[in-house]
């Protein structure tokens, strides 16, 4: 009696979320599939929902900056390299470091790269994840494209790709979207 309840409650679920994400999933697994067997059809659902560009959206700032300069250019011109503390806020819930190596022209722009680790809670699972950056601050406005590289969460995988651009304060708006 408990195991069909289950897969009665695990099916009318299913019903709901292929609603609200219109897809075409089949329902192969009714009532005479096991709760095993059905569970497992939710997670290919799940994976199905995320192979359609399922994003984590949201905001960090920046709490903390510590930048050294390696290297100083007779134009003017810098090699650096920064350890920033960041706040996320939004489908993300935590905080992250970054290590950013960062050459400044002598124009004043910025070209960076750096790996980030973000600690916190994903779409309401606790985890890690851990972003490759390469970007670039031009026009009073930083700009990076991101790849995981690594991840301990269920909704993101490795090679997911991501972005932010700042925004105003110390704040930028980020998305990760699943591949």
């Amino acid at each position: 009696m408990v195991r069909f309840h289950r897969c009665l409650v695990m099916d009318k679920a299913l019903r709901l979320l292929s609603r609200f994400y219109n897809t075409n999933f089949k329902w192969r697994a009714r009532f005479k599939t096991s709760g095993i067997k059905l569970q497992s059809k939710v997670k290919l659902f799940y994976y199905k929902i995320k192979g359609n560009g399922m994003q984590l959206t949201g905001v960090y700032e920046i709490i903390n900056w510590q930048e050294t300069t390696e290297k100083q250019f007779d134009d003017g011109a810098k090699l650096s390299k920064a350890m920033v503390s960041l706040c996320y806020k939004g489908e993300i819930e935590g905080n992250s470091e970054v290590y950013y190596q960062l050459h400044y022209t002598e124009a004043g722009d910025v070209e960076f790269n750096g790996f980030e680790a973000v600690t916190g809670c994903f779409s309401g699972q606790q985890g890690k994840i851990v972003l490759m950056h390469s970007g670039r601050f031009k026009h009073g406005k930083a700009q990076s494209n991101f790849t995981v590289v690594q991840s301990d969460v269920d909704n993101i995988a490795v090679g997911d790709k991501g972005s932010f651009e700042s925004t105003e304060g110390k704040k930028a708006n980020y998305q990760i979207t699943h591949n």
